[in-house]
């Protein structure tokens, strides 16, 4: 099938419940849908294939609250242009796996205009787009975040990554994963990305094989529990600044030692923000 096209009514919002009549659509178009059926996007497009193009530009933008957006777009794997200006102006509460396995998603049109202050998990949100070189989400409100494990995993092509202020994100506990084979990245600005109360940071740039710099400077390393891998496989890093506020991390501890351990395999040059010995003698 070419192109369906949704002139409101709610109609889009049965696609799970017809999945096996429309899963060689390429394009949907959606105009005025009326907001009493856009309480949950979840699972909308899952497992349509074929779908190539989407335009949600034209949904009636409605103040609605509770929205989840789980999985919306998970294995449309020939999907390459969204277009989500339409979703403005509601309230969403969770946001797992929206554009997971999406390996041909090259463009995102509004993803910027999203309020997800009550999103409490990022799991996964972009695990997968293979295609995808730039993400900008540094208007995003993170305040209720309390995950972002994966978001950005297995994200081959990407090349540029506009973080928003996590300075506020006082419940955001695990990072885990969150750039893991990302091998186009070269550089990662994390100057915003400041959660105060960060537990869980293992394999966060794990076989990020391009990254040549790192700035942990603005973490609390007295809250680190588990950084293991954070580094591994980073075979082109060269610089790696320490945090500089929290506990000094003693040679002794586990958690350096494991950091360490992941780094070794990877930076030649390193630049410490606290006094003791280089990770290549911290052993």
């Amino acid at each position: 099938y070419g192109k369906v096209y949704f002139p409101g009514g709610g109609l889009l919002f049965s696609l799970n419940n017809n999945k096996d009549s429309i899963t060689h659509f390429k394009t949907v178009a959606v105009d005025g849908v009326r907001p009493e059926f856009i309480g949950s996007l979840h699972d909308n497009f899952r497992f349509m294939r074929a779908l190539e193009y989407v335009d949600m530009s034209q949904c009636e933008k409605r103040d609605v609250q509770g929205n989840r957006l789980d999985m919306m777009f998970y294995e449309c794997t020939n999907l390459k242009y969204v277009d989500v200006t339409g979703l403005v102006n509601q309230a969403y509460v969770s946001a797992e796996d929206v554009f997971g396995n999406c390996p041909n998603l090259e463009t995102i049109i509004g993803l910027d205009t999203w309020d997800v202050s009550g999103i409490e998990s990022f799991f996964c949100m972009f695990d997968g787009c293979e295609s995808l070189t730039d993400i900008d989400i540094s208007n995003w409100n993170m305040s209720s975040a309390t995950s972002t494990y994966c978001m950005f995993s297995e994200c081959y092509s990407l090349e540029s990554v506009s973080l928003p202020d996590f300075s506020n994100s006082i419940n955001l506990q695990t990072s885990s994963g969150m750039f893991m084979n990302c091998t186009s990245l070269t550089s990662v600005d994390l100057s915003r990305f400041s959660p105060p109360n960060l537990e869980y940071a293992q394999s966060m740039f794990y076989g990020c094989r391009a990254l040549e710099r790192a700035d942990l400077s603005f973490l609390n390393s007295g809250k680190l529990k588990v950084l293991s891998q954070i580094f591994e496989e980073c075979t082109s890093l060269k610089e790696v600044v320490r945090p500089t506020t929290g506990s000094p991390w003693h040679p002794g501890c586990s958690t350096t030692a494991h950091l360490w351990i992941s780094w070794t395999s990877a930076a030649s040059i390193y630049r410490e923000s606290q006094r003791g010995p280089s990770p290549r003698t911290s052993f």
